[in-house]
């Protein structure tokens, strides 16, 4: 038989709405029984003619046949006769009795003389008090233990308690931008919202104490001194007298040594304190050692005011006390007003005299 292609086209379609919804139905079973009932009924239900060139629908109501049932067998009831079942004679129950029976007495073990003990149930579930209490305990073993204290313990102790004052550990609230800079460099630190921070844990830190420092007169005597040069083994520094600006100006390694303002770094009064400098036990991230200065006790140095060097004799009995300094005759130095800087010697500078009526400071 030919198929009709608009019957093949609307029979199509259906399947594919079908295909499409499949999946997401709940009763697959009864959504295929609808598929099938729609193509039976497809070809009465719509005709497609070609009539002058167009197409047309028209509807076959009269054309309905009627759906053809196979004819099921006639079923003819059964009358059901139900036979009566004789009753079976009961039996008689027999009749209860009472039956009491006396308690007999119970014997406890006899008890040995040593008596094992138990061992307590220690709760390993997660987060139970049992588990709680014998990690708090094994804590408080951990500190009672003796251990001697050394060096590198002392410095790991001390980087944990820096640490957890550290910027990176409080809040981004402390910092600020600052409008000079760009990013990600303007982020700056302030460190009056930091110690705010730290003194609401209830941590307290060390105040500043006095140097020991006095400020007053230049001392008597003294040489006029053009050029101060300080040597380390990695670095060197130059401090020239301005007699303008009444300072040390500092050159570093030659060259001038500036602040981000642009203004040129320098001291009112600049001391060279000689001291023992050893390896500490302190490193950077690329294991250089980090120098210690033994600034406790006493020693010689010289103090730079003025345009002028004199030298002196220093004194700091404890790590908690200032250091004083003192002339050649035992009178204690002062110091000139303004900025001081502080150089740690192992070894003598080297000073260049300054001369007279001369326009610019004299070379070495």
């Amino acid at each position: 038989n030919k198929v009709e292609t608009g019957w093949l086209i609307a029979t199509l379609n259906l399947i594919s709405e079908c295909a499409i919804s499949y999946k997401v139905v709940r009763n697959k079973k009864l959504h295929i029984e609808l598929l099938l009932i729609k193509l039976s009924y497809l070809n009465q239900a719509i005709q497609l003619s070609i009539n002058e060139g167009g197409l047309e629908k028209k509807k076959l109501t009269e054309q309905n046949k009627v759906l053809s049932f196979k004819a099921l067998p006639i079923i003819e009831a059964v009358e059901v006769v139900s036979k009566k079942i004789a009753a079976s004679p009961v039996k008689a129950k027999p009749e209860a009795t009472l039956i009491i029976q006396e308690p007999k007495p119970v014997v406890a073990p006899k008890k040995t003389m040593v008596e094992e003990k138990q061992p307590e149930k220690v709760s390993t579930k997660l987060g139970s008090l049992a588990s709680i209490k014998n990690r708090v305990i094994l804590e408080q073993q951990k500190l009672n233990s003796s251990k001697p204290i050394t060096p590198e313990l002392l410095q790991e102790a001390w980087g944990l308690f820096i640490e957890n004052l550290s910027a990176e550990r409080n809040s981004s609230t402390i910092f600020t931008t600052d409008p000079a800079r760009i990013q990600p460099y303007a982020m700056v630190l302030r460190a009056d919202l930091l110690l705010e921070s730290i003194a609401a844990k209830g941590i307290s830190l060390e105040r500043s104490k006095s140097m020991g420092w006095s400020f007053g007169g230049s001392p008597e005597a003294g040489r006029d001194i053009s050029d101060i040069h300080l040597s380390w083994p990695a670095s060197s520094y130059d401090a020239q007298w301005d007699q303008k600006q009444k300072r040390w100006l500092l050159f570093h390694s030659g060259k001038p040594n500036f602040a981000e303002s642009g203004i040129h770094l320098g001291a009112s009064t600049l001391v060279i304190q000689k001291v023992s400098i050893t390896p500490s036990i302190y490193k950077d991230k690329v294991g250089g050692v980090t120098p210690f200065s033994a600034t406790v006790g006493n020693g010689t140095g010289y103090i730079a005011r003025n345009g002028k060097v004199f030298g002196a004799t220093w004194s700091r009995p404890t790590a908690e006390s200032g250091t004083t300094w003192r002339d050649e005759n035992g009178k204690e130095i002062s110091f000139e007003k303004g900025q001081i800087w502080v150089a740690l010697l192992d070894k003598e500078p080297v000073f260049t005299a300054s001369i007279a009526d001369a326009t610019k400071p004299a070379s070495k």
